[in-house]
């Protein structure tokens, strides 16, 4: 296990981290785990149309899942470590355009060329220290009946030092989510919480033993099993975890999300 040194324990990289890359290099950690990068998919499939504006690429893993289906994915990433990441897989794939910027910076017009009816974005809202201007942007960009995919990290008590050296600015509670999508005039249609045992290792590991980085070895074992935890949950889906599935559409009138379920 990582404990981390006086050095690493102090960096804070939530301001830095468009810049930083280490941020790259714990995306890459996670090309370990494509059985779990496949589960997240799956979590995400049912809600996705064919066009997709995907918010925060970073290198890519979900990025591959969406042009295996044949979307045409538009991909907004900042980090120029991860934008050199998504050049060498995805340059020359005709369904694939990025952006190599933060949504902030794109202008209205290029993000308009592609017709996109779904927004994607995973892992990315909790980079964002002022989330609520990043949905309201999202509700501005949707088309009428749009739907913004949202996977965020879940548990506020389970914010630690991983958190905080990967440029988290917070957790997620299901309830806290949803009150910020309805303030944006999004209309929550499915919020899940999955991955029950990934919570407890990463409770363990950013709150006990204070580690920064994630373990690759946890990272091995954990991709080994995700298919019959992926399973297990979609039998008996858990009451918390350590991400949280969000969906929620641009209502057809301005009125809609005041009767949001």
């Amino acid at each position: 296990m990582n404990h981390p040194s006086k050095s690493t324990a102090s960096t804070d990289r939530r301001l830095s981290q468009t810049s930083d890359p280490f941020i790259a290099e714990d995306l890459k950690q996670m090309e370990l785990a494509p059985n779990y990068s496949a589960w997240l998919y799956r979590l995400l499939k049912p809600f996705i149309g064919s066009s997709v504006l995907e918010v925060g690429s970073g290198t890519g893993t979900i990025t591959e899942h969406l042009l295996c289906e044949e979307k045409t994915v538009t991909g907004i990433e900042p980090n120029p470590f991860c934008i050199q990441e998504l050049r060498n897989k995805f340059d020359g794939s005709p369904h694939f355009h990025l952006l190599p910027k933060t949504i902030e910076d794109c202008s209205d017009e290029e993000l308009r060329q592609t017709r996109f009816a779904t927004i994607v974005s995973v892992n990315v809202l909790e980079h964002i220290e002022n989330d609520q201007v990043f949905l309201k942007r999202v509700a501005e960009l949707l088309p009428p009946g749009g739907r913004l995919v949202l996977i965020v990290p879940a548990v506020p008590q389970a914010f630690g030092t991983i958190d905080r050296a990967v440029g988290h600015f917070r957790r997620y509670s299901a309830k806290g989510l949803r009150n910020c999508l309805i303030t944006a005039h999004l209309r929550p249609i499915r919020l899940r919480y999955s991955n029950a045992i990934g919570l407890l290792g990463w409770f363990i590991n950013g709150r006990i033993r204070h580690s920064t980085r994630q373990n690759i070895a946890q990272i091995r074992l954990f991709n080994a099993l995700a298919p019959y935890l992926s399973t297990l949950e979609r039998i008996i889906p858990p009451f918390c975890g350590l991400s949280l599935l969000a969906v929620a559409e641009k209502p057809q009138k301005e009125t809609d999300h005041e009767n949001s379920p």
